[in-house]
This record gives C-alpha cells, sequence and structure tokens, in this order.
C-alpha cells in the first residue's frame, strides 16, 4: 500500500498529518486491516481500529461534467458501480453529507447527479475539495473538484 498528497500542518499546538491512501487492486476484501505507519522498516503509528474494506463492485469514478463548480450548478460524475452518497470535505473544515433523498443515480450505475443548491457553505475559497461516495458507512472512490 502506498500513500500519497502528503501534509502536515499544525494547529492549536497539535501536529496534523493528512494523507490520500492507495489500496493496491489486488487486494482482498476483509474486515481486519490494520493501517500502518512504518519508516526504515520500523512501525511508527498503528491504528487503533480496523480497517474494512470491500472490493467487489467497489464504486469507481471516471469524470465529472465540469472542473469546478458554484453554488447552485448540478455535478454529475460518471463511473462505474456509483451509489447515491457523497461526502464533501470543505475548505471551511466541514463535512457535508448526502444520501439518496438528495443524489440519483441512474439504473446502469454510470451517472450520479448532485443539484447543488442546498448549502452554499460547501464553496469557501478556491482550494481543491475532496468529493467521496459515502454510502452504508462505507467510503469510495474520491475525485477532487474545486468548488469557487
Amino acid at each position: 500500500m502506498n500513500y500519497s498528497e502528503y501534509s502536515e500542518s499544525t494547529y492549536s499546538g497539535a501536529l496534523n498529518t493528512s494523507f490520500k491512501i492507495e489500496f493496491p487492486n489486488n487486494i482482498v476484501t476483509a474486515t481486519n486491516y490494520i493501517l500502518r505507519y512504518i519508516v526504515d522498516n520500523e512501525i511508527k503509528a498503528e491504528s487503533e481500529f480496523l480497517v474494512d474494506v470491500l472490493v467487489e463492485n467497489a464504486p469507481n469514478i471516471t469524470s465529472s461534467n465540469q472542473s469546478y463548480y458554484v453554488y447552485g450548478d448540478t455535478l454529475i460524475l460518471y463511473g462505474t458501480n456509483l451509489l447515491p452518497g457523497l461526502r464533501v470535505v470543505a475548505n471551511n473544515g466541514s463535512i457535508y453529507q448526502y444520501d439518496q433523498s438528495y443524489i440519483s443515480v441512474n439504473p446502469d450505475a454510470t451517472i450520479l447527479t448532485f443539484p447543488m443548491y442546498l448549502n452554499s457553505s460547501m464553496f469557501y475559497g478556491s482550494d481543491p475539495t475532496p468529493v467521496v461516495i459515502y454510502y452504508n458507512g462505507r467510503y469510495g472512490e474520491t475525485i477532487i473538484l474545486d468548488f469557487i
């Protein structure tokens, strides 16, 4: 397993780290994975929780209808096995979650549509914004978009 997009920041005296985990394509479904941070073959940190990985029929986002969005636009994601759930990790520090009450997916699960008129607070600054498939307590594919 590899990681990318590593960053560090300090907030109120505490060091915060962030990185994107890239699971290998041949990972198997399991409910007991443990994340370990290893430097020079030495374990520096280990997760206190188990990671539940579901490989079969995992959502895969291939593209979006736009590269940037403003309040009132419609977000359309294209891919395979898409599910009617999203989490938007906004640049104001909040996470906005939407389900099938606000999101529609076509019968082939290849097009997800989300009208972006529900919360103007998601549009904060012009930094890249992660949009994550999130459905039934499971995280799926992430796409990085600009909400301005």
